[in-house]
C-alpha cells in the first residue's frame, strides 16, 4: 500500500532536486568561469568527503572477512579497467559538449553576419526605392536592439518565447512582464518573433524595376532565408541542452569510481584514502564544471562577447541611418543580473 506513495514522494523529491540544480547552475554561470569551476569542484569534493566515513566503515567490515587468493592480483587490473572506461565516458561527453558549444557560437556569429549583410544589400535600393530600403533597414536596426534584450534573457538562463502565434501566444515566456513599470513590457524574444515576419514580408515585396534591382532582390531573399533558419537553429540549441541521461551516466560512473577503492579487501589508511578520494573528486568536479559551461553556450560569462557584438552592430546601423542618440551600449554585464 505504501509503494505508490513512496514512488510519488521519490518523483517529487527528484523534481525538486532537479529544479534546485538548475537554479544553482543558472546562478553559477553568471560568475567568472574560473569561479564557477571552483564552485562545482567544491560541491563534488564535499560529496566525496561525506561518502568517505561510511565507506571507510564498510571497508573495515570487508577487511575483517577472509580475503580471497586472487585479490592482490586482480584488484589493480579491475580498478584500472573501470577507470579507463569512465575516462572514455568523460572524454565522450566533454567532446560532445564542446562541439555543441562551438557549433552554437558559429550559428550565432553567422546570424549576426546575415543581419549585417542583409542591411547592406538592401541599402543598394536607395537610389530608386529609398523609402522601402530605409524601412527594412530600420526594422533590422530594431531587431539588433531587441537582440540585446534577447541575449540578456539567454545570459540569465531565462526561457525564450518560442511560440510563434503572432499575438495569440500562450507560453508564459511570451507574456507581458507586469513587473516593468508602468505598463509592463513584452520579452525581447517575443518582440523579435513578431518582427521577423514583418522583415520577411518587406523584403519579399521589394520593388524590382531594373535588372540591378532583380539581382539585389535575389541576394536579399537568400540572406533573409538563411538568417531566419539560423535564428531558429540558435533558439533550438538554446532550448535543447545535453540529454539528462548523459548527466545521470556521469553521476553513476563517478559514484562507482569513487566507491570502488573502498570495496576491495585490505585495511586502508583513512587519511591517505581520503586524500585520494578528494583528488579524484577534484578531477571529476573539474570535468563536470567544464561540461556545464560547454552545455550552456548562450548563458553566463562565456557568452557575454556574443551579446556585445549585437551592440556593435546596432551602433553601426544607427550611424548608417543617421540616428542621433546618446553614445554607449545599453547592455550591462551580468554582475547586476
Amino acid at each position: 500500500m505504501l509503494l505508490p506513495f513512496l514512488a510519488v514522494g521519490l518523483l517529487f523529491s527528484m523534481a525538486n532536486i532537479h529544479a534546485m540544480i538548475n537554479t544553482l547552475v543558472s546562478i553559477g554561470l553568471g560568475w567568472p568561469s574560473w569561479v564557477f569551476l571552483i564552485f562545482v569542484m567544491a560541491i563534488v569534493i564535499g560529496i566525496g568527503a561525506l561518502l568517505h566515513r561510511p565507506l571507510m566503515r564498510l571497508n573495515d567490515r570487508l577487511s575483517a572477512q577472509q580475503s580471497s587468493g586472487d585479490h592482490s592480483e586482480m584488484a589493480g587490473h579491475f580498478l584500472g579497467a573501470i577507470g579507463v572506461i569512465y575516462a572514455v565516458l568523460l572524454a565522450f561527453v566533454v567532446v560532445m559538449a564542446w562541439q555543441q558549444f562551438d557549433h552554437a557560437e558559429e550559428i550565432s556569429m553567422q546570424e549576426q553576419r546575415d543581419v549585417v549583410g542583409l542591411f547592406d544589400i538592401v541599402g543598394a535600393y536607395k537610389q530608386n526605392h529609398r523609402r522601402d530600403s530605409v524601412a527594412i533597414q530600420s526594422l533590422l536596426r530594431r531587431y539588433a536592439l531587441n537582440m540585446l534584450g534577447e541575449g540578456r534573457q539567454m545570459l540569465r538562463g531565462e526561457p525564450l518565447c518560442l511560440d510563434t502565434g503572432f499575438g495569440r501566444e500562450t507560453d508564459p515566456a511570451c507574456q507581458l512582464d507586469d513587473s516593468k513599470w508602468p505598463y509592463g513590457t513584452l520579452p525581447a524574444s517575443r518582440l523579435n518573433n513578431d518582427l521577423v515576419p514583418v522583415i520577411r514580408d518587406k523584403v519579399m515585396n521589394l520593388p524590382r524595376s531594373t535588372l540591378a534591382d532583380e539581382s539585389v532582390y535575389k541576394q536579399s531573399v537568400v540572406l533573409l532565408e538563411d538568417f531566419v533558419d539560423l535564428r531558429d537553429h540558435r533558439r533550438h540549441h538554446y532550448s535543447e541542452p545535453m540529454l539528462s541521461i548523459l548527466w545521470i551516466t556521469l553521476f553513476i560512473g563517478g559514484l562507482i569510481i569513487v566507491c570502488l577503492p573502498y570495496l576491495g579487501q585490505g585495511q586502508r589508511n583513512s587519511l591517505r584514502q581520503s586524500l585520494r578520494t578528494l583528488a579524484l573528486c577534484t578531477m571529476i568536479g573539474l570535468i563536470i564544471g567544464l561540461t556545464l559551461v560547454f552545455d550552456h553556450p548562450f548563458t553566463g560569462g562565456v557568452a557575454t562577447q556574443g551579446v556585445k557584438q549585437w551592440c556593435t552592430i546596432w551602433e553601426r546601423f544607427d550611424l548608417d541611418l543617421g540616428v542621433v542618440r546618446s553614445p554607449g551600449c545599453p547592455f550591462q554585464p551580468l554582475n547586476g543580473r
